[in-house]
């Protein structure tokens, strides 16, 4: 059950997704939102209203053993805690939300991000980065690809994602 207000959000620059999303039943059940921490897998789960065990999540991990080259970020060793990275948790978001794009997803030669720090992507997920960029998921002139997300920016990217369906 998503708390009617979360205690920590106040002033910050999520504040008014945060609350939207959390009238629609999408956040975390803690009085704490707590939109500065990392992203790991676990807080993921949680926020699209799953509670996974280390069992479920295991069981999870190996579906995933075989994997295409931009998912090599989930293996055998991936824990629930596991912190998310930026460029992942993207590439992740739009293998599951959106499909037949697999086809134009490899040719990263025809993808630009325009992001100032496009050269540190890694070349297997520039393609999702781009693609969540043209629908407009993504925004700034920076990516951080390799910074971890935080709990506040995956909100905020799921809110352009709800809203632009």
């Amino acid at each position: 059950i998503i708390p009617d207000n979360y205690t920590d959000i106040s002033g910050h620059w999520a504040e008014s997704i945060i609350k939207i999303m959390q009238n629609n039943n999408i956040g975390y059940s803690s009085t704490e939102f707590k939109p500065n921490n990392a992203l790991t897998f676990e807080s993921l789960f949680e926020l699209m209203g799953a509670k996974v065990t280390e069992e479920q999540f295991s069981e999870f991990i190996n579906e995933f053993k075989d994997l295409d080259e931009p998912f090599t970020f989930i293996n055998k060793e991936t824990q629930l805690t596991d912190v998310i990275s930026r460029e992942n948790f993207v590439t992740l978001m739009i293998k599951v939300g959106t499909y037949n794009y697999e086809k134009i997803i490899d040719k990263t030669d025809y993808f630009k991000t325009n992001y100032i720090d496009e050269s540190s992507i890694t070349k297997s997920k520039i393609g999702y980065i781009s693609i969540a960029r043209m629908l407009g998921y993504l925004s700034g002139d920076t990516f951080r690809p390799q910074d971890s997300i935080t709990r506040a920016e995956a909100l905020a990217y799921l809110y352009k994602v709800y809203t632009n369906l």
